[in-house]
């Protein structure tokens, strides 16, 4: 499927709500977009405020895209870097991926890749085979009926990230003009984030034509890829090859997560307490799979290299590509994984003799191991904890947060906001104690040891 943007709505005209916006800052009664329309100085007032950076004004339009054919990795590179979004993404957990659904570099030899993609597809596939009735096996009586989606949980992390989704995107049209800007430094993806550019720009100047200085502008700005030394970092703070993850700079103020944590619409991020004035920095060895999930918290910003300087770092000292999850060991299909791996990487040493890494890149596997570093702010933890210490969440991304937790806890923080959503109602007295409706886990989680907590859950 190419890569196609569908606008699904709009909030008045864009550039009129930008002016009028402006022009009320300095009048006694507001200005409505429609008063501004025909007015004569609307184009040089929208160059201005853009020039000098009163960019405010631009995030009052919003728009929601519909967007289909895009590479999972230029939305991890590009849509989801960053706080100042929404998505609503298909999942590759829930959804079994359709054959033909995967993005092809401009320069490399079509029918290689599709061979490619094919046998990563049947790959996939047969995994799912094999894990789901092992996976049955293991599974309590209720939740046997799930076997398969665990097992496409697990098995996704064949696939490449040159595999395509379907997502609903709602941002403001600030942050829409920067993506036109940003893809002239993306390190991988580089021609299909022109491509998204391109169309973008197109159906921005088909909304609202005055939008063209503006967009034009756009595309003249000057961008690089920023310059991240992580070995420095990693030195630093004495962090080792076996490091995994490691908690660094913690400033903790004592807060308790109460009543505002636990209804539906979370006050807390209304009304800011304690928790937003201490955080702390992590620095995770993690898939890419799981760091797609990890930018869903938009106040852990990260930071996250090149993936070709990964990828020669790990090739040069020897380092595992890739994550394994523990359960593929654990039901006996460990040697078919790591020989479907073998493959993968075996094709991206060969297309990298004749092609750009940033080309190559697409056929990473989700399983691919990243190094970020991130801040998060006690606060934000309390939501990423309840959200992902649930049984309902990915096994990888509970496991770096549990791991996060304990380390906190060796640094004399107080770990008792930070528990799965049941647990902390249970506290306050709500009921009922799971949140999830028809989507509970079974477990009665909030009567289990926070110790045992990963031991316990099922797979």
């Amino acid at each position: 499927m190419a890569l196609q943007l569908k606008l699904i709505g709009v909030s008045s005209s864009p550039t009129d709500t930008v002016v009028a916006s402006a022009r009320t800052c300095y009048s006694s009664t507001p200005f409505l977009p429609e008063q501004v329309s025909d007015w004569k100085g609307k184009g040089e007032l929208l160059r201005s405020l853009f020039e000098a950076g009163h960019h405010t004004t631009f995030t009052h339009p919003t728009f929601t895209l519909l967007i289909t054919g895009i590479s999972r990795l230029l939305i991890w590179r590009l849509l989801h870097s960053h706080p100042y979004y929404n998505s609503e993404q298909v999942s590759q957990r829930y959804t079994r991926l359709n054959s033909d659904s995967f993005y092809y570099p401009p320069t490399v030899e079509r029918k290689k890749w599709e061979r490619f993609y094919r046998e990563c597809y049947q790959a996939y596939l047969q995994l799912v085979e094999l894990l789901t009735p092992k996976i049955e096996k293991l599974l309590p009586p209720f939740k046997k009926r799930e076997s398969i989606k665990k097992a496409q949980e697990f098995a996704r992390y064949l696939l490449p990230v040159g595999a395509t989704a379907n997502l609903y995107h709602t941002t403001s049209l600030l942050t829409l003009l920067r993506y036109i800007s940003a893809v002239k430094g993306l390190p991988e993806g580089r021609e299909e984030g022109k491509r998204f550019a391109l169309q973008l720009a197109q159906l921005l100047i088909k909304v609202d034509r005055a939008l063209k200085p503006i967009v034009d502008r756009a595309f003249k700005g000057e961008v690089e890829f920023p310059k991240i030394d992580l070995f420095k970092f990693k030195k630093l703070h004495s962090i080792t090859h076996t490091d995994r993850l490691k908690i660094t700079d913690v400033h903790y103020y004592p807060f308790s997560a109460e009543i505002n944590y636990t209804t539906p619409l979370k006050p807390f991020i209304i009304y800011p307490d304690w928790g937003v004035v201490g955080g702390f920095t992590t620095y995770a060895q993690l898939s890419l799979s799981a760091d797609a999930q990890n930018q869903r918290h938009r106040r852990s910003l990260g930071v996250r290299e090149r993936l070709e300087e990964g990828y020669q770092r790990r090739k040069k000292v020897g380092h595992p590509f890739y994550y394994t999850p523990p359960i593929i060991v654990e039901v006996g299909v460990g040697p078919y994984y790591h020989r479907i791996m073998g493959k993968i990487y075996q094709f991206i040493e060969n297309e990298l003799k004749e092609h750009p890494f940033r080309e190559v890149a697409y056929a990473l596997p989700n399983s691919h191991i990243v190094e970020i570093v991130e801040y998060t702010d006690f606060s934000a933890f309390v939501h990423k904890s309840q959200m992902r210490l649930c049984f309902n969440a990915q096994e990888e991304i509970f496991n770096l947060t549990y791991r996060q937790i304990r380390e906190l806890q060796k640094k004399r923080v107080d770990i008792s906001p930070f528990v799965p959503p049941c647990l902390l109602r249970k506290r306050m007295g709500i009921k009922p104690y799971c949140p999830e409706g028809v989507r509970y886990c079974g477990i009665k989680v909030w009567k289990l040891p926070f110790s045992q907590l990963p031991m316990l859950r099922p797979i």
